[in-house]
């Protein structure tokens, strides 16, 4: 479930209350991004399948993404993807030359054109764009 402002807010009020440490709020990028509806979904890399949450990002969105990725760029058609920093440092070893590599997602081609930064918390593993 992504975190709203108001669930950050309420998060920082109740640790504060129970002792603990303050929960710090999100970035409006963070709150954003993870905000996008989340699929789960089949990807298919180097021939091994494997099950990863993907969220879909209107075009029209993107121009709104203040967050610039790690490696390469947001995708600007349908058949392009990011990937998530963990996504990129589980399946693919940190290795930069991801960026420009083809895998499948849900039994459709797209070119991976971009990792995103670590410090987004818990994002989708893929990223892809849509009309």
């Amino acid at each position: 479930m992504p975190v709203t402002r108001s669930c950050a807010a309420l998060l920082v009020a109740l640790s504060f209350l129970l002792g603990g440490c303050p929960v710090p709020e999100p970035s409006p990028e963070a709150v954003w991004l993870t905000s996008l509806e989340r699929r789960d979904g089949l990807a298919v890399v180097d021939g091994s399948t494997r099950s990863v949450t993907w969220a879909a990002i209107p075009r029209a969105d993107l121009e709104h993404a203040k967050v610039a990725p790690l490696l390469g760029r947001w995708p600007l058609a349908v058949d392009e993807a990011v990937l998530s920093h963990r996504l990129w440092t589980e399946t693919f070893d940190d290795d930069p030359a991801v960026v420009g590599r083809e895998i499948e997602l849900d039994n459709r081609a797209r070119l991976v054109v971009g990792v995103l930064p670590e410090d987004l918390g818990d994002t989708p593993g893929l990223w892809v764009v849509i009309e």
